[in-house]
């Protein structure tokens, strides 16, 4: 057993404030010291790595790997064995292509060659029906790495209770939730009242606080920007930055004995958007820009404001072959600039289609449900 000296003021924590916490105490959010945050870091046993939305799909399959080497190089630096999922490791709802697939077959044997347990369970990027507990996922439940579940299920680490939820439609997760016996901690993937996404704070009022007030702490993915709906309901950052749109806050969670977690931030290509305002900058200072950030190790956009006029006569040749997206917002309306003229253009297929509008949607904040019913529509004609 480790233990610290502690020295505060007595209008800070009293002995008679620590007499009466007793043997249950309370924490203590007094350290300022980075060495000390560190050994009291040290001193709590971190019971398994979070991490969440990884979204693979078609394109990013190299990154996530690199990705996740990282984060498994960690945990076994760190002594770390269990490591849990909350959902959406695919992004595509229909179908998962060939090179997909390898890339988590990869991960796996990553995860099994270096004694990793994955504790996995589907968000809703992995289910075609959302009423249904199967999923893309169901296949890997006999691998030696994996411990699926595919409804509520109760783990026990070290002594701390923890459930796995799997993502439904709110009408069969709010009775799930409901009939819960509760406890320590809930892992899931929905979104809730208080709920933010980009800046929209969802109104959801069937899944509330005082609903999830059963278990001590809960953890959520979905959502991909870290917020805090309150003190023991925390929605997690998704595994890598994915559009314009969202933070570089991304990466895994550590989860401690005590329930507590610290965020870790994971390796990845991260978006960068500039924004150039066309009635303040020059074209020598739009250039030495262009210079700095062109074929960065991040993506790269430049967000002009300004009127149709000046946009128009913006020198977009000098972009070619920067690797630099370009982007003009003027009157509350936005376009999107191709920057390669001799780019062909590619047929799409429908699916490529719908993963497009969805990272158009993601980008904007945009609902994707209801206006993919309206794209999918139009492709069907």
């Amino acid at each position: 057993m480790q233990y610290w000296l502690m020295k505060s003021e007595p209008d800070v924590w009293s002995i008679d404030q620590q007499k009466k916490a007793g043997a249950k105490g309370v924490p203590w959010d007094g350290v300022r010291n980075y060495q000390a945050a560190n050994n009291l870091r040290s001193m709590k046993k971190v019971l398994a790595i979070i991490f969440n939305d990884v979204h693979l799909k078609t394109g990013n399959e190299d990154e996530v790997y690199e990705s996740t080497k990282y984060m498994v190089k960690y945990a076994v630096d760190n002594g770390i064995k269990n490591l849990i999922f909350a959902g959406d490791l695919f992004d595509s709802r229909t179908q998962q292509r060939l090179k997909v697939l390898q890339t988590f077959d990869k991960m796996l044997e990553l995860f099994n060659t270096n004694g990793l347990t994955l504790y996995l369970f589907p968000g809703n990027h992995d289910k075609t029906l959302y009423t249904s507990a199967d999923s893309f996922l169901d296949v890997y439940k006999h691998h030696p790495s994996v411990k699926f579940n595919r409804e509520l299920k109760n783990i026990v680490l070290e002594g701390v209770s923890i459930d796995l939820l799997p993502f439904f439609s709110t009408e069969l997760l709010v009775p799930m939730i409901e009939n819960a016996k509760g406890g320590d901690i809930l892992i899931s993937h929905f979104g809730m009242d208080g709920s933010n996404h980009l800046g929209h704070v969802s109104k959801n009022t069937s899944i509330t606080k005082k609903l999830l007030s059963k278990w001590n702490k809960v953890y959520l993915g979905h959502y991909h920007n870290y917020h805090e709906i309150s003190e023991d309901i925390v929605h997690l950052p998704s595994f890598r930055q994915e559009s314009y749109g969202e933070d570089n806050v991304k990466g895994f969670s550590l989860l401690f004995e005590d329930g507590s977690y610290e965020l870790v931030k994971g390796k990845f290509r991260e978006y960068l958007k500039l924004t150039i305002d066309l009635n303040e900058s020059n074209n020598k200072e739009i250039t030495n820009l262009i210079t700095l950030h062109s074929n960065s190790e991040q993506k790269v956009r430049f967000e002009f404001r300004g009127t149709q006029e000046q946009f128009k006569a913006l020198d977009k040749s000098q972009f070619k072959d920067t690797g630099i997206d370009i982007k003009s917002k003027y009157n509350e309306v936005y376009e999107v600039e191709v920057v390669e003229p001799s780019k062909i253009i590619e047929k799409y297929s429908k699916d490529q289609i719908m993963e497009s509008f969805k990272e158009f949607c993601d980008d904007k904040g945009y609902d994707y449900k209801e206006g993919s019913i309206m794209v999918k529509e139009f492709l069907n004609r």
